[in-house]
């Protein structure tokens, strides 16, 4: 990914996919976009729980700032 430094970084997904499984499945995973943010997005892989109380499906992404404190550098 290249962020704003210029800098190109590889970002470690091990600590999201603990955290989020569903992004584990292949199809999931590979179904990313870039959001208007821009940032990483994957529709309806995640769920909210609305006002009336129904769960209802949400999309799950990640700030910019979260994603670079999980990458590295890559030695050029």
């Amino acid at each position: 990914m290249l962020f704003d430094k210029a800098e190109k970084r590889v970002i470690n997904f091990d600590t999201l996919l603990q955290v989020y499984p569903v992004l584990k499945d292949e199809k999931v995973f590979t179904s990313v976009k870039l959001n208007d943010y821009p940032t990483l997005s994957w529709e309806n892989a995640a769920s909210i729980i609305d006002y009336d109380g129904s769960k209802k499906p949400a999309p799950l992404d990640f700030s910019p700032d979260s994603l670079y404190s999980l990458s590295s550098a890559i030695a050029e």
